[in-house]
Parts: C-alpha cells; structure tokens; sequence
C-alpha cells in the first residue's frame, strides 16, 4: 500500500462576491449565447476560498439550501466569475 499525500486546507478567505457556475444540461441547439443559454446554468455565491499548503485556491460555494459544496472537481463546473463591479 502506497501513501499519497494530499494537500492540506490551512486558511480560508471570504467569497468577496464570486459566483460559481454550473452547467444543468445540454445547452441548446442554438448555441450557448443569449437568453436560453443562461437558463441552463445555475450561480452560486462563493462562501470562501479554501487556501491550501501547496499553494492552490478552490472556491466553496453554497446552494439555495444552504448546503456547501467545493465542487471545482465537478463535472458540471462551467466557471467562476468574478464581482460585478457595479453591485459594489
């Protein structure tokens, strides 16, 4: 039996108004621009960013069920976007 170390949360920073979003189907046959491909994406706010001892960043985002998910290894991951400048 081998031992693989993994990386290891060390800190954690506040969401900051990032969103994550993630792809509900297939897009449709239209293409993914406009209204009906924004339908089939859902977005998140970033809760925090859980900081790692070998220097990577992932976002943890909640749903609206307040429910936390790290998901950046999910499939269904489309992109992270960052804070409209105008909200702020």
């Amino acid at each position: 039996m081998a031992y693989e170390r993994r990386p290891q949360v060390v800190g954690a920073l506040p969401g900051m108004g990032w969103r994550v979003c993630y792809r509900l189907g297939a897009p449709p046959p239209g293409g993914t621009n406009g209204a009906d491909g924004a339908e089939h994406l859902e977005h998140r706010p970033v809760l925090a960013w859980l900081v790692y001892d070998d220097g990577t960043v992932t976002p943890c985002d909640v749903d609206d069920d307040g429910l936390v998910y790290c998901g950046t290894d999910a499939p269904e991951l489309e992109h992270v976007e960052p804070p409209d400048p105008a909200a702020g």
